[in-house]
């Protein structure tokens, strides 16, 4: 009788936890749900907001060295004496967000060149660095042997010293 008393208590409590699991659950799956609303709302305004105001930002292609050779939007605005109307500024603009959102994809022998570089580049700074050492080794052994010897000399002056007051 107490064992099946016990069993029934456990069973119920099993029950209550779970239940009160699949609220929590439940709670926290529609506030995810509204969280994600409200940023996807907050997105669609930003984005209108952009629309609206638009501002010149660069895109990363234009500082890409392999992409060099394409005009980005400060050229052309130097090249040009007259003036440029609002509609094909913002066009130009349009048209640079949506190229700077692409990804850029690089061929194999382009991955190559800018491995080369990078390679070429750090030997050089090892180089620098190992050069650097090397005089700085030199100095200090330049130092030594100057201290050593202004040392040595030293010695002779005290020994030549004693021996004249040996006299």
């Amino acid at each position: 009788r107490d064992r099946d008393r016990d069993r029934d208590r456990d069973r119920d409590r099993d029950r209550e936890r779970d239940r009160d699991r699949n609220r929590d659950r439940d709670r926290d799956r529609e506030r995810d749900r509204e969280r994600a609303k409200e940023n996807a709302a907050k997105r669609e305004q930003s984005k209108k907001n952009d629309d609206s105001k638009p501002s010149i930002q660069f895109a990363p292609k234009a500082q890409n060295p392999l992409l060099a050779g394409e005009i980005d939007l400060v050229a052309q605005s130097k090249k040009k004496a007259d003036p440029v109307s609002i509609e094909e500024k913002l066009q130009e603009l349009k048209k640079s967000k949506e190229d700077s959102a692409k990804p850029v994809f690089l061929t194999k022998e382009q991955r190559q060149k800018l491995a080369l570089e990078r390679l070429e580049n750090e030997r050089e700074e090892q180089k620098k660095k190992a050069e650097e050492a090397s005089r700085q080794r030199q100095k200090m052994m330049e130092q030594l042997r100057r201290d050593r010897d202004r040392d040595g000399r030293e010695r002779e002056r005290e020994r030549e010293g004693e021996r004249e007051r040996e006299k």
